[in-house]
């Protein structure tokens, strides 16, 4: 698979993946061996119960070739962490809405999040996406930071591509360094981007 493809097929991830607060935020930067990107995400309270979030994605290779992917939606607060989601995203040149649920649990320590969307578009598909983290505190104001971010799709043909994000490091109040990989599976291909990131929560 080509440099070029990977950064598109990466960036349908959908989404923040942890739950908004009345306002917050997380930018980290990846520098892989193949692209580097610039990962926003950006949540805030609209009005009771609901809750607008947007995230923009910019992947570059050194061929300075960009692609970039955003989204933004609206969610809205069924029971507890149980939430409706309306989004739509913006990549390659398409804009795809979708319509789903996300559930969030857990603590500091760990967490985890997912949701299950349905695309409103002429060939329909069904993304899951998945965030899991764990926090461990091992000293005043520093954590290690273990964690794992998916995404599977399938079409109405079957399975579509599925992509895996791990982040392995420390976060020293709400600052976060390490190393980590973005994982790329296609039904023809396979394909990877080793690197650092960086990442500030806000």
């Amino acid at each position: 698979m080509s440099s070029k493809i990977v950064p598109v097929l990466a960036a349908i991830a959908a989404l923040s993946a942890q739950p908004a607060t009345a306002q917050a935020g997380v930018a980290e930067v990846f520098g892989g061996h193949e692209a580097v990107t610039l990962d926003v995400k950006v949540a805030g309270s609209l009005a009771p119960r609901t809750t607008l979030f947007a995230r923009q994605r910019v992947a570059v290779d050194y061929h300075n070739q960009a692609t970039p992917f955003s989204a933004a939606g609206l969610s809205y607060a069924l029971a507890g962490t149980l939430e409706a989601v309306a989004l739509t995203q913006f990549v390659g040149g398409r804009v795809v809405p979708r319509l789903g649920m996300q559930y969030a649990f857990g603590n500091d320590d760990a967490s985890m999040f997912l949701l299950v969307s349905a695309s409103l578009i002429e060939r329909p598909d069904a993304e899951m996406v998945s965030l899991s983290r764990f926090r461990p505190l091992v000293a005043d104001n520093l954590r290690l930071l273990f964690q794992l971010e998916t995404v599977t799709n399938v079409g109405v043909s079957g399975y579509t591509f599925s992509v895996g994000r791990l982040r392995c490091g420390l976060d020293i109040n709400g600052y976060a360094f390490g190393i980590g990989g973005d994982i790329v599976h296609t039904p023809i291909d396979s394909s990877y981007n080793l690197g650092a990131f960086v990442r500030r929560e806000f």
